[in-house]
């Protein structure tokens, strides 16, 4: 059985060593990828932010692997039950409220009140409003 303790000092530094570089590996993996996803993400226009979705991009993008949920460029696209707010997560001002799976109607939820809009309908949010999604991924135009 090998005692850790009696190792010699050269030993020691190898085994500093080795796990310094284990490290670096670890480290080199997961910028990789982040770069990767940052890369593709960049290609097909999105910029994501607290889980609200910005296209800096003309083409049409699809979201969470909806065929119907496409966007153009500066269009918002809001998860459902996630809450945004005028003025700090999107910009105040008039929006035009369209369905990310094409539904002819859904509910959101303004200021604490659940309404059904229909798609395509307008929507003006003034600073401090609150927005939500209730039943289904929107896109703010």
């Amino acid at each position: 059985m090998l005692c850790f303790f009696a190792l010699t000092k050269g030993a020691w530094v190898g085994i500093g060593i080795g796990i310094f570089a284990i490290i670096v590996i670890v480290a080199a993996v997961i910028v990789n990828r982040r770069d990767k996803i940052k890369a593709r993400r960049k290609q097909a226009g999105i910029t994501e932010e607290k889980d609200v979705r910005y296209s800096s991009s003309a083409e049409v993008s699809k979201h969470d692997d909806t065929p119907k949920a496409a966007f153009v460029q500066g269009d918002l696209v809001a998860s459902r039950n996630v809450t945004l707010t005028a003025g700090k997560d999107l910009k105040v001002g008039k929006y035009t409220v369209l369905t990310a799976d094409g539904s002819d109607s859904f509910n959101i939820r303004v200021n604490g009140l659940v309404r059904e809009i229909k798609h395509g309908d307008v929507l003006i949010l003034g600073e401090g409003d609150t927005f939500c999604p209730v039943s289904h991924t929107v896109v703010l135009r």
